[in-house]
């Protein structure tokens, strides 16, 4: 060998290494924890009319990332049910009126031509999907923001709308083509999302 190499010497018993990749990511949670933890979650739905399912939610998130152990730390959620319950409410606020206006136009439309009220779902249609988009994004922010592994929590930058204007775009040529760009639409959409995902600072 050249100078300066490095001779390792391995005894012959020597027992080889776990590889790495192994160890880096494993989730030890079992199922009669959890079994007993969606049977109270839905116990307590059923005593709240339903109410509770935003802190069932947020109970079962806590189980599967508290199990998740990257490198022997295990990920923590910082969510709660509160935030999940006001998230809904602002989602009803948008929706509500949103529906009201539809059905309103409607009324109004009844008996027009067959095109004008094709055209008042059409607009409709598009702008709830238009939303869909939006909230997906916020959906991913919000479950960034609220994972944290060794005291750091993930995050999520980017735009919601500038996500939904490709998801979008991209979901149109993908019905255009007949299902053909659906990769396209797939590969789009993860590329934003994982370009603006971050860990900390990095």
């Amino acid at each position: 060998q050249d100078v300066g190499d490095t001779i390792m010497v391995v005894p012959e018993n020597a027992v080889p290494a776990e590889p790495m990749a192994r160890k880096q990511l494993l989730f030890d949670g079992s199922r009669k924890p959890l079994f007993w933890l969606l049977l109270r979650n839905l116990g307590l739905m059923i005593i709240t009319l339903g109410i509770y399912r935003f802190w069932a939610k947020t109970r079962v998130r806590q189980f599967f990332w508290r199990h998740t152990n990257f490198l022997d730390e295990p990920l923590e959620y910082l969510g709660t049910g509160a935030e999940l319950f006001v998230g809904f409410l602002i989602a009803i606020v948008v929706l509500v009126p949103l529906g009201a206006v539809y059905s309103l136009l409607q009324f109004f439309f009844i008996g027009q031509p067959f095109w004008v009220s094709m055209a008042v779902d059409a607009v409709y249609y598009t702008v709830i999907l238009f939303l869909v988009q939006i909230a997906i994004h916020r959906m991913r922010r919000y479950r960034l923001t609220r994972t944290s592994w060794r005291g750091v929590r993930f995050g999520l930058d980017g735009s919601s709308l500038r996500y939904a204007l490709i998801s979008f775009g991209y979901g149109l040529l993908t019905m255009v083509t007949l299902w053909l760009a659906y990769p396209w639409l797939r590969v789009a959409t993860l590329k934003y999302f994982f370009n603006n995902a971050r860990f900390g600072s990095s």
